[in-house]
């Protein structure tokens, strides 16, 4: 059998090759407690389009897509912070800030921005924050409302 000389001690191959085993096993079981929690953090967070409905009708109900497919139409009641403005986290801060703890349902297209914002807000100290899973696409288009004006008469 090998041994290694590692300063004054004798360490034979097979212990290290031991150690390297129970190390990967630790750190492996770790990520995937870390993984776990993080897909039972986003199934909480994540809300069908019914389930969301049930929800906005008492709450803060926040679009975050574009002015340009805003003006595609709109969820009856909602407030639009574009995704992509600089001072993004600053708009929320500035209508939320005082109470973090408010249940904010963001959305956006197809639920990718919103998700990635739900992440944000977060970090920045919301705590209850919601996004419609499969965004404006997954929604029932008959309650959309359409702010552009029909200029034939």
């Amino acid at each position: 059998m090998y041994n290694i000389n590692f300063f004054k001690y004798h360490i034979s191959a097979a212990y290290l090759f031991s150690l390297m085993i129970c190390s990967f096993l630790l750190c492996s079981c770790n990520s995937f407690d870390t993984a776990k929690k993080n897909s039972e953090v986003r199934i909480l967070d994540e809300l069908t389009p019914s389930q969301f409905e049930s929800h906005i009708k008492d709450n803060h109900l926040i679009d975050v897509r574009t002015p340009e497919e805003v003006n595609q139409g709109i969820i009856e009641g909602a407030i639009t912070i574009n995704y992509y403005d600089d001072d993004f986290v600053q708009q929320f801060d500035s209508l939320f800030g005082n109470n973090k703890s408010q249940e904010l349902y963001l959305y956006c297209r197809s639920g990718g921005r919103s998700f990635k914002a739900l992440n944000i807000l977060k970090q920045y100290g919301f705590s209850n924050v919601h996004h419609l899973e499969g965004g404006i696409k997954s929604w029932n288009a008959t309650i959309l409302r359409n702010d552009k004006k029909d200029l034939k008469k």
